[in-house]
């Protein structure tokens, strides 16, 4: 399937559940249960871009109902919401890198790619290696590898 036709079904389907009166926790949750339906890669990384896209175009008017979704939706539904933040990154990076914590697998590698494209978060990445939590260490290391370890061996 083409991205346009992704694009379409989930446009339409956000903007019918929003008239209803739905909450994006609620729309977050409904595009994992259809991600979780879908049988190849490319079609749950197609699904992902097309859910992003469509709710990044409400996230000035919904931005609270983003952060409630941050901390209740299933896996996926924080994935798609990390996604929107970093359309806004410059508004949202504290927000961002709060979600170093995050234990989901999906979520932390989604942040590494988040933090990776964003070299001048350098300094908070580096004070993440300072962490007494493992998982912001680990997500440090990883970024930074990213960038090319070899300027940061110390």
């Amino acid at each position: 399937m083409d991205i346009s036709v992704f694009e379409d079904a989930v446009e339409k389907l956000v903007k019918l559940l929003l008239e209803e009166g739905l909450t994006v926790q609620y729309l977050a949750d409904a595009i994992e249960g259809i991600y979780s339906s879908c049988y190849s890669e490319k079609d749950k990384s197609l699904l992902l871009d097309a859910a992003v896209k469509a709710l990044a175009r409400r996230f000035s008017s919904r931005r609270e109902e983003f952060y409630t979704a941050l901390k209740t939706s299933a896996s996926v539904g924080r994935d798609i919401c990390y996604r929107v933040l970093d359309e806004e990154w410059q508004q949202e990076k504290d927000r961002i890198l709060s979600g170093a914590m995050d234990g989901s697998k999906q979520v932390r590698e989604t942040l590494i790619l988040i933090c990776a494209e964003h070299r001048e978060w350098e300094p908070e990445i580096r004070a993440f290696l300072a962490s007494r939590k493992a998982q912001e260490r680990e997500l440090a290391i990883r970024v930074m590898r990213s960038w090319g370890a070899e300027q940061y061996r110390e």
